[in-house]
């Protein structure tokens, strides 16, 4: 059986991933080993594979200056969550219910601003510079995909952030 054939994709269909809005994403490592840290009495302790994936996440922002803001972002042992603001990141989440698709504002944004284009372009990044690091030709960082969800007012906002800043602290207790 072709796993490529049966894969389903987990985005929304008929979105349009390069609209203005605000956007939850988790990224796994692949066969989730904890490469970036370690918690240690409910926080996070940073490895050097950890510092890189911060450095690497900062630079995602000056790379899309202007168009794509980092709002708050937690990197896990073994995850990495973040939300990421494309457009204005002083308009709060859409309020008024589900955005359009296909808006014909988006129609001729850059593909680079895309959600799809921010995660493959920073794990590509981290993988490349972790490379370096350790000296590998090849290294199979990151699980195949990413898991995104695309926030739809300032309350689900207000969960994620509580989520993510909870998580080291929820999986210290495991």
């Amino acid at each position: 059986m072709n796993q490529q054939k049966d894969r389903q994709s987990i985005r929304l269909q008929g979105y349009d991933y390069s609209q203005d809005g605000w956007y939850f994403i988790t990224i796994c490592v692949n066969g989730f080993q904890e490469f970036f840290g370690e918690i240690k009495e409910g926080k996070f302790i940073t490895s050097k594979w950890g510092e890189v994936v911060e450095n690497c996440w900062n630079e995602t922002v000056e790379l899309r200056k202007g168009d794509v803001s980092i709002d708050f972002f937690q990197i896990m042992p073994n995850h990495f969550h973040a939300i990421i603001i494309i457009g204005d990141k002083n308009k709060p989440p859409m309020i008024a219910g589900f955005p359009d698709t296909k808006s014909e504002k988006s129609i001729f944004k850059s593909p680079s601003k895309t959600v799809g284009a921010i995660a493959r372009g920073f794990k590509s990044s981290v993988t490349s510079k972790i490379q370096k690091l350790e000296n590998v030709d090849d290294l199979r960082l990151w699980q195949r995909n990413y898991y995104e969800r695309i926030i739809r007012d300032e309350q689900e906002l207000y969960r994620i952030r509580k989520y993510i800043q909870r998580n080291p602290k929820k999986m210290a207790r495991r």
